[in-house]
């Protein structure tokens, strides 16, 4: 849904170097039935199977250079395979929270980079290999300003969180549009527009560029200062984002310059009857959000600070 390796490898093409996604969900009838199969079995047999793909694909690519997304979503014995390849550089690149039980997947890479400075002080703690912060991006070929007419509402779209809810029903000051499956719509107030269903990053696009005010609200059980996706997508498109203060804000924005941000209810309500009244600051902080967020935050950004640190 985040489509994050597809950007990666997008800004790697653009970059003029070759590289190849291996999605490990996504191998073939015959190789999910044999996982299936596996499954029942065995789940070691399972992991032992995926490492094998893995280990033949690496093989035959013949890369420089592995970037694993999320490598701790996975079984460590999937990464069994990274000892036949000391001579490639393996990296992951991490954005949700983790544990010192993690410790033996960290080890099997050279490097890791981090999406949130939490994290990263997290993995000096564990004795994680290095690591670097390196936060999200945004594709601009797919988040940008179509300069349509917006509507004066705010819009959030996101996943379902108890916290999250609590803080939607305090809003007061704008007619609010929600998209995402699964909130408890009985629970919703009367000036929120809710559309029950997940929309795909096309969509998501479309509706920001529909929008004059977009929320930001982190997902707390995954994030701790880092900022998300929706941070550089909704600057990106033009809309007014309104962003939840995380300490990563100010190592990648200047607040009240190129981005807004609110503490707590209170100050959300305030910025946006603000923002109403004046519009010629809205669109400064807007322009120059746009602005920064091209001339910084793009996958090829993170492409090239990669390289960089790996030099």
């Amino acid at each position: 849904m985040l489509q994050w390796a597809e950007n990666l490898a997008k800004a790697y093409s653009q970059n003029n170097i070759e590289n190849k996604i291996l999605f490990l969900n996504e191998l073939g009838f015959l190789e999910n039935l044999k996982r299936n199969i596996f499954k029942v079995i065995s789940k070691d047999l399972m992991y032992e199977n995926i490492s094998k793909i893995i280990d033949i694909e690496i093989k035959k690519f013949k890369p420089e250079l592995v970037i694993v997304i999320s490598p701790f979503m996975f079984n460590e014995k999937i990464f069994e395979c990274f000892d036949n390849f000391s001579n490639i550089v393996k990296c992951g690149w991490i954005g949700d929270r983790f544990s010192s039980l993690h410790k033996n997947i960290a080890n099997k890479f050279d490097h890791l980079f981090y999406t949130d400075s939490f994290f990263l002080d997290e993995g000096k703690i564990f004795g994680f290999p290095s690591g670097s912060y390196l936060p999200l991006a945004v594709n601009e070929n797919i988040f940008f300003d179509k300069n349509k007419r917006r509507e004066e509402f705010l819009l959030f779209i996101a996943s379902y969180t108890k916290e999250r809810l609590e803080f939607l029903r305090q809003i007061n000051s704008i007619k609010l549009k929600l998209i995402g499956a699964k909130w408890q719509k009985n629970l919703l107030k009367n000036n929120i527009k809710y559309i029950d269903k997940n929309i795909d990053i096309k969509q998501v696009a479309e509706e920001y560029n529909s929008s004059q005010f977009i929320l930001n609200i982190k997902h707390e059980h995954n994030v701790v200062n880092g900022l998300n996706m929706r941070t550089f997508e909704a600057i990106a498109a033009g809309g007014c984002l309104l962003q939840d203060y995380v300490k990563d804000i100010e190592i990648n924005f200047e607040i009240g310059k190129n981005i807004l941000v609110y503490h707590n209810i209170e100050e959300l309500n305030e910025l946006i009857l603000r923002m109403k009244k004046d519009k010629f600051m809205m669109n400064n902080i807007i322009n120059n959000g746009k602005e920064h967020i091209l001339r910084e935050h793009t996958y090829k950004n993170r492409v090239n600070k990669i390289l960089e640190q790996l030099k």
